[in-house]
């Protein structure tokens, strides 16, 4: 139990590092350079996350990993078909950039909300619900930016490192969550009872050693009796 709790919390935190890496990779430089970072990056925190949420379902009983692996497996099989389309037909391009594919990346952003949010009842950390209403304030600016740009001409000269901030900003919420996560819901209630079920085992044996144990007090007192005759006897003759 304490192994696997261990490895969900490793692998949470690594994945979450990862993420971190990734939305700082935008504000490090040109997007040419560190494409293959940002890459790796989300690759490592993929299967970091898998593990951990793994873990994590088994420990606590809430179906995080079952809903994060649908959506994963999901997302793989819409870019599958989203490269069949294009490959049948060119004309499809703009439709798949422009419609598909945003519909896409929504439908996977909402799941890792719903993954999150599962994941602060499970864990009982508040900080993975705050995380996920970060994300959620992303999710709503890059939409935003995509379909009403007008709406952002404020910060359009800096729209770039605003977004990257929010990005960055959430992942270090993560990066917390993880840090602070203490033990999962269910596996409280499983030490209490292997510690409960260890007492009750132990009861009878330490009441049938007890019984089985000589009284030596009495047979101290027995000895000093003894001696203190015998001291008697020798004076009285």
């Amino acid at each position: 139990m304490k192994i696997k709790f261990s490895e969900a919390k490793t692998q949470g935190i690594i994945g979450a590092v990862c993420i971190l890496a990734a939305n700082a990779s935008y504000l490090a430089g040109d997007w040419n350079i560190f494409w293959l970072i940002h890459i790796f990056a989300w690759l490592l925190a993929l299967t970091s996350f898998n593990y951990a949420l793994a873990h994590a379902q088994d420990l606590s009983g809430s179906n995080v990993f079952n809903l994060f692996n649908n959506a994963y497996n999901g997302f793989l099989t819409a870019i599958l078909c989203l490269i069949a389309l294009y490959v049948l037909d060119e004309n499809f391009l703009d439709v798949i950039f422009y419609a598909l594919l945003p519909l896409v990346a929504f439908a996977v952003a909402v799941s890792w909300i719903a993954v999150n949010f599962k994941l602060s009842r499970a864990l009982n950390r508040v900080l993975f619900r705050v995380y996920g209403w970060t994300f959620a304030v992303n999710v709503a600016y890059y939409a935003l930016e995509a379909a009403w740009p007008g709406l952002i001409l404020p910060v359009a000269k800096f729209k770039t490192h605003v977004a990257a901030s929010l990005d960055l900003a959430a992942s270090c919420i993560l990066l917390a969550a993880w840090i602070s996560v203490g033990k999962f819901s269910n596996e409280n209630k499983e030490n209490l009872n292997e510690t409960g079920a260890n007492a009750e085992e132990l009861e009878p044996e330490y009441a049938a050693q007890g019984a089985n144990e000589p009284n030596f007090r009495t047979q101290d007192e027995l000895a000093t009796e003894l001696k203190f005759d015998a001291e008697q006897i020798k004076i009285n003759r």
